[in-house]
């Protein structure tokens, strides 16, 4: 006990019995010796017994020895060998496309085969015990400013749309259930609330999301185009439609309908009757007045029903036309 064998006298060994040194060399299928018979239960059983009684008790070589551990008491005194190196060590290009290369497709072991429900609650019970609140919040600080490209997040977005799990999971009523609840239960937690809201403010400084969001949700109604119209008749060229940011015109977050573009800071507003109050009116010349800018609001139903009082509003507001402003408006809106 305690003597090993030396590496040369191991290599003698193993020389020894392989190929045809080895007893057992060739002897497979019918010609190894017990081929076709089977170990009865008995034997098992004496087997397992046998192997059990060896090594238990004082019979095991181990009994009565307790090895120390080499650095017991010295915690601390060890270092992995690549601390303090991050970021030193890393993985080439062409590398990270072989190691891809070598486990996706047909290779990948998992290819065309899926979980079983009972292993996917299995997974979904462990992760959550994983996910405990110290985890998340970990996990939070760790990507804490991380910037993920545009090419990412176009691959990411179409990774999860051709996912036939994912398409599987979209249809079915218990997934979206689910993550309908999940959604809800986000909604409930005011620091949720106030950080999506920080972050749809700061979203909608960003003149590329505005006309994004503004080409996909607004087009231009019957009333900006009469308005755009009149406008035009009163004062040819001098304002310009930017409802659909379509001037990219972003005023604190703000998109004006319509905005001067002759030297005046002047802005006009069409206001839907169903969709502003007027709350509204005060709230966004108090946010149009911290960069200078006086703004006009009219609403749809007065362009309706009082067209004279509409356009001697926009003379008031803009200065008298380089027209007769009564014979423009009865061109705009013939009788």
């Amino acid at each position: 006990m305690g003597k090993h064998h030396s590496e040369e006298s191991r290599k003698k060994m193993s020389e020894s019995k392989k190929g045809i040194k080895n007893l057992m060399h060739g002897k497979v299928g019918m010609k190894n010796p017990f081929f076709g018979k089977h170990h009865t239960v008995k034997s098992i059983e004496k087997m397992k017994i046998g192997a059990s009684e060896r090594n238990s008790g004082k019979n095991n070589p181990m009994y009565g020895i307790h090895l120390v551990p080499w650095n017991k008491g010295l915690k601390g005194v060890q270092t992995g060998w690549n601390r303090g190196l991050k970021g030193v060590y890393k993985t080439s290009e062409e590398t990270k496309k072989k190691l891809s290369s070598l486990n996706s497709g047909e290779k990948n072991h998992f290819f065309d085969k899926q979980h079983s429900v009972e292993s996917l609650k299995k997974m979904s019970t462990a992760a959550k015990k994983q996910m405990t609140p110290e985890r998340r919040k970990e996990i939070g600080l760790q990507h804490k400013g991380q910037i993920v490209s545009p090419e990412l997040r176009d691959r990411i977005s179409k990774s999860l749309r051709v996912s036939e799990p994912h398409k599987r999971a979209a249809k079915d009523p218990a997934v979206r259930k689910k993550i309908s609840d999940a959604k809800k239960e986000h909604w409930k937690r005011p620091e949720y609330i106030e950080a999506n809201r920080r972050n749809m403010e700061k979203r909608w400084q960003d003149p590329t999301f505005v006309k994004k969001v503004m080409k996909a949700l607004h087009s231009k109604t019957r009333p900006e185009i009469q308005l755009d119209t009149l406008l035009q008749q009163l004062y040819p060229g001098e304002f310009k439609y930017n409802g659909c940011f379509e001037c990219g015109v972003l005023i604190d977050g703000l998109t004006p309908d319509f905005v001067n573009c002759n030297g005046q800071k002047k802005l006009i507003e069409m206001f839907g009757d169903y969709h502003h109050e007027e709350s509204d009116i005060a709230e966004r010349t108090e946010r149009f007045a911290k960069y200078g800018f006086s703004a006009l609001f009219i609403w749809a139903s007065e362009l309706k029903n009082e067209k004279k009082e509409v356009v001697q509003k926009i003379v008031d507001f803009v200065g008298k036309p380089p027209q007769d402003y009564w014979e423009a408006i009865s061109k705009a809106n013939p009788v």
